[in-house]
């Protein structure tokens, strides 16, 4: 199973839609907040329909804050980071992680591309949209590889 995970479009939805284009290829989409009303501008017709998490910048949106996921056996907890305060660490999502299980955790609102992992948990935020970033996540036999990838590096 291939994710394409992107964050932080803040209405660079013509960078987001370079993005979606050249992963048709993507099983799921998760978009992790910041931007939720810019896939209403995108006018793609998607195979899938993206999970959308609220982001502080968000206001007004109905989408969930989280959600906690099982992909192809795997259990994926998606934020956008703002509410555990992701700007001062990541011992917030690691917590949160270890309590629901998950083996993955996806996150935005830094803008900057990260990837730890530690004692079993990935950590991954795509960076943001906005700077050409966002990553895949890729789930085969209970294995996870996250990727990092920038549309400006192509």
């Amino acid at each position: 199973m291939r994710l394409l995970v992107v964050s932080d479009s803040h209405r660079h939805y013509q960078t987001l839609r370079k993005i979606l284009l050249l992963h048709r290829e993507a099983d799921r989409i998760i978009f992790l907040g910041d931007g939720i009303d810019d896939f209403d501008k995108l006018d793609l017709p998607f195979p899938i329909s993206p999970i959308l998490i609220c982001g502080n910048n968000d206001w007004g949106s109905i989408a969930s804050k989280n959600e906690l996921l099982n992909l192809d056996g795997i259990k994926v907890y998606c934020t956008h980071g703002h509410l555990e305060h992701v700007k001062y660490g990541e011992d917030a999502l690691y917590m949160t992680a270890l309590k629901n299980d998950a083996k993955l955790v996806l996150f935005g609102h830094t803008h900057n591309q990260y990837y730890e992992y530690s004692d079993g948990i990935h950590l991954f935020n795509p960076g943001a949209v906005m700077d050409g970033n966002y990553g895949l996540v890729d789930i085969v036999n209970g294995q996870i590889m996250c990727i990092k990838a920038n549309i400006f590096d192509r």
